[in-house]
Formats: structure tokens, sequence, C-alpha cells
């Protein structure tokens, strides 16, 4: 999140770098192959990928590889 020449990890990225430069205390994102898992790695955050349909309202299309989940330090 400080250095230009690195990158945030991922679609989530910039939920990740507001995290962990302390912007804000949560986040959410969705999470395909690791949108949101690599970027808080990458930011040293929690990025949590739920079972598919456990979190109620988020219809995602397809619906067995996407879902959302949250992030947090």
């Amino acid at each position: 999140a400080w250095n230009p020449d690195l990158t945030a990890g991922g679609s989530s990225g910039g939920a990740a770098s507001g995290l962990g430069t302390h912007m804000l205390p949560v986040a959410d994102g969705s999470d395909m192959m690791g949108s949101l898992r690599n970027p808080g790695a990458f930011n040293n955050v929690i990025g949590f990928r739920p079972s598919v349909n456990v979190m109620s309202g988020t219809e995602s299309v397809p619906r067995a590889l996407s879902t959302s989940g949250p992030m947090g330090r």
C-alpha cells in the first residue's frame, strides 16, 4: 500500500489497501479466484471467503464460483 511499484493484490485491492492503511476498520468484496484472500494477504489484513450462499443478499453470477465476503484488520 505504501510502495507504488507493488500491487494491492487484485480486484478487492482498494478495500484491502484502505484497511491496511487504517482508513477504515472493515470492508467487503467479492471472491471468485482469490479476489478477497490475495489482497488481504498482500496488505496484511484478513480477507474471508465464505462458502457460496452463506451471506444473504449476495446474488452473484455464476453462483458456484463467486461469493461476497468481509475484510477486516
